[in-house]
């Protein structure tokens, strides 16, 4: 063909159903091997191709449904232990502030405004990075579109991680009596 050896001409076929997709491709080499009975032939159907295209984009998505589950997972228990800490050595701290009249609800606010301070700090660190690492994925040849919806959703996803997992070391912080609060050294 063409003087070529290595061409391979295609054809496009489209079937009148999509239900008689086997009994069309049957057709088709049938009608190829009587025209050409000494050539080879490959006839693949589009709509496999669509759905294992499919599959792939539903196999990203659950990893990377689980990279975030794993990123929620240890980020929130880096902003836990930072809280635990932050209450074990400001323990006489609170025990003033419960002693002067502050309600639990404000040691509980104070805490968690905390956690949240933490949690965003993190999340406009990793949307910078993001944006400062897209034209380092384009070179690799990758095609990466910036999202400043992508960008909203990180910064929220940042703040429900510091609040969740900033409610408890909080809640121990405002429950803690004044007394043995003060008595702590």
């Amino acid at each position: 063909v063409l003087g070529k050896n290595n061409t391979s001409p295609k054809i496009i076929a489209v079937a009148e159903d999509v239900n008689q997709m086997e009994q069309t491709i049957s057709d088709i080499e049938t009608l190829l091997a009587e025209l050409y009975p000494k050539g080879s032939f490959t006839v693949t159907d589009a709509g496999s191709q669509v759905t294992a295209s499919q599959q792939s984009a539903n196999t990203m998505s659950i990893l990377l449904i689980a990279v975030a589950s794993v990123v929620f997972v240890v980020g929130g228990i880096g902003i836990m232990n930072v809280l635990f800490v932050s209450v074990k050595e400001r323990t006489r701290e609170i025990g003033i502030l419960k002693a002067l009249g502050s309600s639990r609800k404000d040691i509980l606010l104070q805490f968690l405004l905390e956690a949240n301070f933490i949690s965003i700090f993190g999340g406009v660190v990793g949307v910078l990075a993001g944006y400062l690492l897209m034209p380092m994925v384009r070179l690799s040849g990758m095609s990466v579109v910036a999202s400043n919806a992508a960008a909203v959703i990180a910064l929220l996803f940042a703040v429900v991680t510091g609040t969740l997992f900033g409610f408890y070391p909080a809640w121990q912080a405002a429950c803690l009596k004044p007394i043995e609060a003060l008595n702590q050294e």
